[in-house]
């Protein structure tokens, strides 16, 4: 009867298989995490692509670009404030909270398409990306409102568009050949719900004058506070941010790109 050969592993070789395994496994995980950070940061760019198309075409319809902030006339005879995002609820898909908000009903529900992937927030209205909101109302900084000078079409694309306040708005087809060169829309980690509507912050990107004493670029604050001087692009992608331009076009951005000159001439409605 023929003898069986075979032996088992050595302690030697199967620390050997050990290493080389874990070799493996420490060259594969970066590669497994840099996959998923593009897939999120695509899942971010289309977002965005589809908030900048929304407000286009909301435009268009309308000819002037929506408010940061408005009033609805709702159909049970009473008004609300409410911020960009639900002003463009029919234009992405989402017709069914459209509906629901005009009625009076309960519409604040997640929507998807307003959060970045890479946010991680338990916060079921929690909103990843801010409008060109330009000049703010406080552009000293100093926390009360101020109109010196007065808020005009020059200073942002997005404007406070509720009842009582003078209307400022602005038309695509006034910027047409600076479209490009015109921020839209852009990330803000230190964002909360896409309903909280008491300040300017709280939906726009601001620069902030000259005699300001916080002119933070990027937002230097992830996730935490959120004020004038925190009112900035930022995201949770490393070392950059995604933004919408007027044209429709998503830059994916890195954090140093801009000083702040840079950035108040991206806010700023450029014409030529």
């Amino acid at each position: 009867m023929a003898v069986s050969s075979r032996r088992g592993f050595s302690a030697t070789e199967l620390l050997i298989v050990i290493a080389i395994i874990g070799i493996l496994l420490a060259l594969l995980l970066p590669a497994i995490s840099a996959a998923r950070a593009a897939a999120r940061r695509a899942v971010c760019v289309n977002n965005l692509r589809q908030l900048a198309l929304a407000v286009i075409i909301h435009e268009t319809a309308a000819n002037e670009l929506i408010g940061y902030r408005t009033t609805i006339n709702r159909k049970d005879n009473k008004s609300e404030t409410i911020g960009f995002l639900p002003q463009l609820f029919p234009y992405i898909e989402n017709q069914r909270e459209h509906d629901d908000m005009m009625a009076g009903k309960d519409y604040k529900r997640s929507i998807p398409l307003g959060l970045c992937p890479a946010d991680v927030s338990q916060n079921k209205l929690k909103i990843s990306y801010a409008v060109s909101a330009g000049r703010p109302d406080d552009a000293n900084g100093d926390g009360k409102p101020d109109r010196d000078p007065p808020d005009s079409a020059k200073y942002a694309l997005f404007h406070d568009h509720r009842e009582g306040v003078k209307k400022v708005s602005v038309k695509l087809k006034d910027i047409a050949a600076g479209a490009a060169d015109t921020l839209l829309l852009a990330e803000n980690v230190a964002l909360g719900g896409w309903d909280q509507v008491k300040f300017e912050y709280q939906q726009g990107l601001v620069f902030l004058d000259e005699k300001a004493k916080r002119r933070l670029l990027p937002n230097q604050d992830r996730g935490g506070k959120l004020d004038y001087a925190h009112a900035r692009p930022s995201s949770y992608h490393p070392e950059r941010f995604n933004a919408a331009y007027a044209d429709g076009s998503v830059h994916f951005m890195h954090n140093g790109e801009l000083d702040y000159d840079d950035y108040i001439s991206l806010l700023t409605p450029q014409d030529d």
